[in-house]
């Protein structure tokens, strides 16, 4: 006895196409999501070049418009030794000549010699021992800090007196 086995043929399934349509369909989207990617990085690369020269445009602006005219530059120094003036000691100093009035001297002229750096005095006595003893007075015994000295001395012959210009240092801060 033989035996034959005949198979009935069976339709083709429909269900057999999905999984080769996932994976076109996934190819399709990684496409799509790569070639999106691209195109968001070329935009943010011209983003930030228009940003970078707007950046720049604007330090040049600024550095053009804080550029200071020579008039600008010369208020600014005549505000500055302005400023200077009133820093200056003027009360201690006025004080110590108060202080140290003397019948023997007396007193010409007082001048700021350079703004901050000190003063200059010039005063007239009758004797070397009068300005010598008026140093004394203005530096006070006990005040090693204040620095009056004699910067120069003319005798004036007709007059028989001396003129003395006499130096103050301010003290350091």
């Amino acid at each position: 006895m033989k035996l034959q086995l005949d198979f009935v043929p069976q339709p083709l399934s429909k269900l057999r196409w999905i999984p080769a349509g996932v994976m076109l369909f996934c190819a399709g989207a990684l496409c799509a999501q790569r070639i999106l990617a691209e195109v968001a990085f070329n935009t943010l690369s011209a983003k930030v070049a228009e940003t970078e020269q707007l950046a720049a445009q604007q330090r040049k602006a600024y550095a053009t418009a804080t550029r200071r005219t020579p008039e600008q530059v010369q208020r600014d120094t005549a505000e500055h030794a302005r400023q200077v003036l009133l820093l200056y000691p003027w009360r201690q100093v006025f004080m110590t000549l108060e202080q140290a009035d003397s019948p023997d001297i007396a007193v010409l002229s007082f001048t700021q010699v350079q703004p901050g750096s000190g003063a200059e005095l010039v005063v007239e006595a009758k004797d070397a021992a009068a300005v010598n003893q008026y140093i004394t007075q203005l530096n006070g015994q006990s005040d090693s800090t204040n620095r009056w000295y004699i910067a120069a001395l003319q005798l004036e012959a007709q007059a028989l007196t001396i003129r003395a210009t006499l130096r103050y240092l301010p003290q350091e801060r």
